[in-house]
């Protein structure tokens, strides 16, 4: 079924995700792991006034006014509605339980009317198992009054804490559904069904008079085979879903005390803070380490390639940002699951699923991918000197640094041909120059950590090298600024085009069967020449050539209507719009400089467009400044945290 690109709100416990609209209702269900798979195809909560109403009000329905929070610093989420016109109000608790595939909706129904009435609650799910609406089954259990929905070794028992009123089974778009026998508030009592099935489970709460209010709790219990979801269903039930909120509640104040709660002594900023931490908490898988860019909302691929994955580069701004905030040990479990993902010559593709295997990509080879781990063993060392984990990262370490010293192009010097930072172009990046240096650099110092002086020689008079590189090939005087790449490849025709009107392009063989053609110089302006001076410090900050390359970069890129930065001239992606990790890379460049001003404009310009649940999305809206696309994505949340702190190291916070 369709469901919305834009994502208001999630929950979850590091190997659940689900993800709400801003009414509440449930859109995405990801289990056994956070990137797959996605169980859910439709939800519903309902509200049936016996008596009263023809059909029921479904209580996601525009007659809401919906208003939704989290419950202080956790990932418990409370959304509420009141039908003015009904009379009733509502408030739906929703919480995954830390170490249980356990996702807990507790309801509380008021009578806001002055009359008498008699509400039964409805509870509507079509699941898709393992992903598809095909081969799935769902039956009624009676000793347990649950709904039982199951493919193969995938299981959802599903049921009250209440006595059931009511059940039936069905199938979608069909005569028979379960969601067209829910309209009325009468269930029909089918059964069984199977294919692409529905189930709704009806609950009677009784007769409220005014002021009176009811509750059910709701338990959604995910198992591997029957016995073991209708045994978790019963321990939930027995546990109650008060202690079990508590015990959520708890997790999360424990988890957040290891590290940084309010560095910087402003409520809101500090409150942003601990969000970012608890989504970027949400999106790292606890089993494996894995850490996804967002929840999955374009399965399909219809506006994008997708988020659900995992990015070695991505993953490494986020695991830095838990390094300094004071949470190793999630950074080091990515870092574990790195060592797992590496492939066999040494390296890492451009993306993978959550316990490492390889996920679909338009571009295996990534230079800036494999450097960013090697830049992030370093990062974590620097800040933790734990020497028990470098020895134990120091082989994948170098053999990473090994591949990268193998693909460096001996003609021009530069790391050889891969898709760019934004996996828009093929071509000899500075970015990827810039992390691979980085990689460098960072492989030498760790391996004098190791007394390893022969190799961390080596790996120095690589990182000199290829900085002279950068500097004597990528430095372009007429635009007083650094070019973005060289040999970007073009089409044949653009090829011919161009040679024929006198610019400079060239023909290679490097693609093993086919020709390959170029053009000699990318000048394009790009956001990403910063990471030339931050993070891999090629340059100084305060380099003439960086503060030109900069300067341009905060000239040309600003929006001028909403502000926030652009990733280049031209960016066509929904749109073209300013994006949150652009606009905090910005402030970290500028904050490097010693513009300390500068640099905290930048960070309040992300806390000004986060959403009203504090998520910080991919872009900016360029006309309005709504937030744009994707939410939440966790490299935004972990540019925020870097920007926070840097600000924090540099006194810019007073009490």
């Amino acid at each position: 079924m369709d469901k919305p690109l834009l994502i208001d709100a999630i929950t979850g416990n590091s190997r659940m995700l689900v993800t709400f609209d801003r009414q509440g209702q449930l859109h995405h269900l990801f289990w056994p792991d956070i990137d797959r798979h996605q169980q859910v195809g439709k939800t519903l909560l309902g509200l049936f006034l016996t008596g009263r109403r023809e059909e029921t009000l479904w209580l996601s329905g525009h007659a809401w006014e919906h208003h939704q929070e989290y419950q202080g610093d956790t990932a418990i989420l409370r959304t509420t509605g009141v039908h003015r016109e009904a009379g009733m109000a509502f408030l739906c608790t929703d919480f995954c339980v830390p170490g249980r595939p356990l996702l807990v909706r507790r309801l509380r129904f008021v009578n806001q009317g002055q009359g008498e009435v008699h509400p039964v609650f409805l509870h509507y799910a079509a699941l898709d198992l393992e992903g598809s609406p095909q081969l799935n089954a769902c039956y009624y259990h009676a000793g347990a009054g649950a709904l039982v929905y199951y493919r193969q070794h995938t299981v959802c028992a599903l049921g009250f804490d209440r006595p059931v009123s009511g059940y039936t089974c069905g199938r979608e778009q069909t005569d028979g559904a379960a969601l067209w026998d829910a309209f009325d508030g009468h269930l029909n009592g089918r059964g069984i069904e199977m294919g692409d099935v529905d189930g709704c489970l009806a609950c009677d709460l009784g007769r409220l008079g005014p002021g009176e209010a009811a509750e059910v709790d709701v338990f959604w219990y995910w198992a591997s085979g029957r016995a073991e979801a209708l045994a978790g269903l019963e321990e939930a039930r027995r546990s109650g879903a008060e202690r079990l909120a508590r015990e959520t509640a708890r997790f999360w104040k424990q988890w957040l005390s290891r590290g940084l709660t309010a560095p910087s002594h402003n409520e809101t900023l500090d409150r942003l803070f601990r969000r970012s931490l608890i989504t970027i908490k949400l999106l790292s898988n606890s089993e494996h380490g894995g850490i996804i860019a967002a929840p999955e909302a374009d399965p399909g691929f219809v506006g994008s390639g997708g988020y659900g994955y995992c990015w070695p580069r991505d993953a490494v701004w986020v695991a830095t940002a838990l390094t300094e905030a004071g949470h190793a040990e999630e950074a080091e479990g990515f870092y574990r699951w790195a060592r797992e993902a590496q492939e066999p010559e040494g390296c890492w593709y451009q993306r993978y699923y959550c316990d490492g295997s390889l996920a679909p990509s338009w571009g295996l080879l990534q230079g800036d991918e494999t450097a960013s781990v090697v830049f992030g063993v370093f990062h974590h060392f620097a800040l933790t000197h734990d020497l028990a984990l470098l020895r134990e990262l120091w082989p994948m370490v170098r053999r990473a640094t090994e591949f990268l010293r193998r693909t460096l192009d001996p003609c021009t010097g530069l790391p050889g041909p891969s898709i760019d930072l934004w996996e828009e172009r093929l071509e000899e990046s500075a970015y990827a120059a810039a992390a691979t240096f980085g990689a460098f650099t960072g492989a030498a110092y760790l391996a004098r950590e190791l007394n390893q002086p022969t190799e961390a020689g080596e790996y120095q008079k690589e990182a000199d090298r290829l900085r002279e590189t950068i500097l004597t090939r990528l430095w372009h005087p007429p635009d007083d600024r650094f070019l973005r790449g060289l040999l970007r490849r073009i089409s044949r025709g653009e090829y011919l085009h161009r040679r024929a009107c006198g610019e400079e392009v060239c023909e290679t063989h490097d693609s093993g069967l086919y020709a390959a053609y170029a053009e000699l110089l990318d000048r394009g302006l790009d956001v990403s020449l910063l990471g030339l001076a931050v993070p891999f410090g090629v340059l100084s900050p305060s380099d003439p050539r960086m503060r030109a390359t900069a300067g341009q970069i905060a000239r040309v890129l600003e929006n001028p209507r909403v502000g926030g930065i652009h990733r280049y001239p031209g960016d066509s992606y929904r749109g073209g719009n300013p994006w949150m990790v652009c606009t905090l890379w910005l402030g970290l460049y500028e904050l490097a400089q010693g513009e300390v001003e500068r640099a905290r404009q930048r960070l309040d310009w992300a806390v000004a467009h986060r959403t009203p649940l504090d998520l910080l999305p991919e872009q900016v809206n360029r006309e309005t400044g709504a937030p744009f696309w994707i939410v939440p994505l966790s490299w935004s949340h972990a540019m925020f945290i870097h920007l926070l702190l840097a600000l924090r190291r540099r006194g810019a916070f007073h009490r």
